[in-house]
């Protein structure tokens, strides 16, 4: 629409800058009742709302859809990539600590990203984060060190989690409550058929205790800066978000989630199939990625049936249960001579598990805030998943770099102990069962070494996923039917209070 138009819709906006909320969780609509004014983004965005036709959603979501299937194209083929990069600077232990960096880089851009959406608008927020994916891709490919491998991954996932939460922003002003998840689970869609800085890996590295001791000095420092009102007169999270039990339970489920993720299928599950398992790099590949696949599938399940039942608690429990239950087979069948089918089968259950509670808890955490603050409390559920991520990698990182080497140390016949290092640093030496066949000395030492990290990872895992079990029953269990819908303007849904209904095919299509 014309400038002028939009300005114009924006000076109207501004007459009611001062929003009833409320704080109360036990409260029907479970929205916060603090009185703030609207930031121009948020402003600009509910303007634009007003004024979308029926084409205008459809184009931007294909649009939308489009970017999601490159992002998913790249992160499945680049994933896998990532133990070879390290190994080929004979490094292969720290595909962790890339892992860290980029799941620090991945909670660290989600507050200010969120926050410029909110007061700059979405679309500048969009630009930036594009800028940033492909500088990081730039970087990655020029990359002739480690070093310069690891520092890529700060512009790269700088980008690629910047627009994973503007997509989910996206969702959150152009859906009521029932049609939300729905939604948001068409950006992991695309993975249905995409499936067909360095340090010497040791603690004692000052580099490393340096970032640590800084981290954790800003982390604590945080919170005093955020209720700080002269420091930060408008705070990244609000302080309301806080007192809500269902944000709190939807965090720490989130946190948990990917922290046992990321100490069971991701960043060493691939690199143990292919040493202990003898798997073929696109077999290897593929069990990896069933639980994409089946996460999507069950998302999409579970969203359907939420948008149909109006509830969405009880899901999260049944996920969770499902989740807790996967990581328990996997741990069963870490075994060498476990199946394929095995393998896909302990996949699936975490899969499921995994989808059928992450987007219900996203869910509940949106119902929760208010239009104005619905973008801060997605960064917050984004953040602290990322953050439980890295926490999950980096504890992932440490445990394999400290007992494998000391087991190979141990396992290892006479004749071999002397490539201990070069075994533990490169993949495919560790992984070459020609020179290091089945049944000899060095293969049972090197499978023995491995197979005992893991099963040490995995446990560490189903302790981090059983406290998710009890967090689900602290969640409010919203009847999203029957709130008053904390969006503005055209959104795919049918009218509540203030908001235009959709008309022509989207209206029947998802008419409830």
């Amino acid at each position: 629409m014309a400038r002028d138009d939009l300005d114009i819709q924006l000076s109207e906006r501004g007459a009611h800058d001062e929003q009833s909320q409320t704080t109360d969780d036990a409260d029907t609509n479970g929205i916060s009742n603090e009185s703030e004014a609207a930031q121009a983004g948020v402003r600009r965005i509910e303007a634009v709302s007003r004024t979308w036709t029926t084409a205008s959603l459809i184009i931007a979501y294909v649009t939308l859809f489009l970017m999601a299937n490159v992002t998913s194209l790249e992160l499945q083929v680049t994933s896998l990539m990532t133990p070879y990069a390290t190994s080929a600077f004979q490094q292969h232990s720290l595909v962790s600590t890339v892992t860290v960096i980029q799941g620090v880089v991945s909670a660290v851009i989600k507050p200010p990203m969120g926050k410029i959406a909110d007061v700059f608008g979405r679309l500048e927020s969009f630009a930036i984060t594009i800028f940033l994916y492909t500088i990081g891709y730039i970087q990655q490919a020029a990359s002739e060190n480690v070093k310069t491998f690891a520092s890529a991954q700060i512009f790269w996932a700088a980008g690629f989690n910047g627009l994973q939460i503007l997509q989910q922003i996206f969702v959150a002003d152009t859906t009521d409550l029932s049609n939300r998840a729905l939604f948001s689970t068409l950006f992991d869609v695309p993975f249905l058929w995409m499936l067909a800085p360095s340090a010497d890996g040791k603690w004692s590295n000052g580099s490393m205790i340096s970032m640590l001791v800084v981290g954790i000095v800003i982390l604590i420092a945080f919170p005093f800066w955020e209720t700080s009102k002269r420091l930060a007169p408008k705070a990244f999270f609000p302080p309301n978000l806080f007192r809500n039990k269902t944000i709190i339970a939807g965090t720490l489920i989130a946190f948990l989630y990917f922290m046992a993720f990321y100490m069971s299928v991701f960043p060493y599950f691939y690199s143990y199939l292919l040493i202990v398992q003898n798997k073929s790099i696109t077999t290897a590949g593929n069990i990896t990625r069933v639980f994409s696949l089946s996460s999507t599938v069950s998302s999409i399940i579970v969203s359907l049936i939420i948008k149909y039942t109006g509830h969405y608690k009880y899901y999260v429990t049944v996920g969770s249960c499902i989740y807790l239950l996967g990581m328990g087979i996997m741990l069963r069948y870490r075994n060498e001579d476990a199946s394929t089918a095995t393998l896909v089968g302990t996949q699936i259950a975490i899969g499921i598990g995994g989808g059928i509670l992450n987007v219900p808890v996203q869910l509940g955490v949106q119902a929760s805030a208010s239009h104005q603050q619905v973008a801060a409390a997605t960064t917050v559920w984004l953040t602290l998943l990322e953050v439980g991520g890295a926490v999950g990698s980096a504890i992932s990182g440490a445990i394999w770099s400290t007992y494998v080497p000391r087991k190979l140390q141990q396992y290892l016949p006479a004749e071999t102990v002397a490539n201990a290092t070069i075994i533990f640093g490169d993949i495919t030496t560790s992984s070459d069962y020609i020179t290091y066949p089945p049944g000899s000395p060095t293969r049972i030492a090197i499978n023995r070494a491995y197979q005992e990290t893991m099963r040490l990872l995995l446990i560490g895992a189903l302790f981090a996923a059983a406290p998710i079990v009890p967090l689900t029953f602290f969640l409010q269990n919203y009847r999203l039917r029957e709130m008053e819908q904390p969006v503005e303007g055209r959104v795919i849904g049918s009218a509540n209070g203030r908001r235009e209904s959709d008309s022509g095919f989207l209206r029947r299509w998802f008419r409830r």
